[in-house]
């Protein structure tokens, strides 16, 4: 495990969700991934073209991933979660997200009978094993159309640069929400790719730098 990952204060952080060390997280979604294949809740989708001239031609392949009321809550607005580890520093995030992407998506790129009647095993590997692969919350919480919905959730995430950040700013103030929609599930996108040249696109490359900053993107 990497050293750099760790949790935050509490007194710090603000919200108090139940304690789970990072290494622990890892393996507990992990756990969820399993379940979600054999119970056939998990909900690959793709292929996804790009769309814009940057990455024309390229496409990729996202999963749906269910995961209990508890666990979600400690990975996205725990401590110690996805969240916080961007919170600490750049290469944190980055670190954590990428074991999480290795933990995971060989689960699913080796469970064919959730996706062959969509997509080819070589896509859905190069595309969730891809460099530029993440984690986040689903397109209903992100979606511009979500802006009401999120207003009814509540404020608890105190650290002091994010609360800087949207001190003025006009509600819903994304990044120190406790994001707790109804249905709890976390996003895998993966790496925009390119199969006839085996390139990747990085879709968003300020992403990182906005998590550090402000806790959403």
């Amino acid at each position: 495990m990497n050293s750099n990952w760790k949790s935050i204060e509490e007194k710090e952080w603000g919200h108090k969700s139940d304690t789970i060390e990072v290494a622990e997280l890892i393996e507990e979604f992990r756990k969820h991934v399993l379940d979600g294949i054999q119970e056939y809740k998990i909900l690959p989708d793709g292929p996804e073209p790009y769309t814009g001239d940057k990455c024309k031609g390229f496409e990729r392949v996202s999963v749906t991933i269910p995961v209990s009321e508890r666990f979600y809550d400690q990975f996205f607005n725990g401590k110690g979660g996805y969240r916080a580890q961007y919170y600490l520093w750049i290469e944190n995030g980055e670190s954590f997200n990428r074991a999480l992407v290795e933990a995971v998506a060989p689960l699913i790129i080796n469970a064919e009978q959730l996706y062959n009647d969509k997509f080819a095993r070589e896509l859905c590997e190069k595309s969730l094993l891809g460099k530029y692969s993440k984690f986040w919350f689903s397109k209903d919480i992100t979606d511009p159309s979500a802006e009401e919905y999120l207003n009814r959730m509540k404020e608890g995430i105190t650290v002091k640069r994010w609360l800087e950040y949207w001190k003025n700013k006009q509600q819903p103030r994304k990044g120190i929400l406790l994001i707790n929609p109804e249905s709890k599930v976390i996003l895998l996108n993966g790496t925009f790719v390119n199969m006839n040249t085996d390139e990747e696109c990085e879709q968003k490359p300020f992403r990182s730098k906005e998590l550090y900053e402000k806790g959403w993107t």
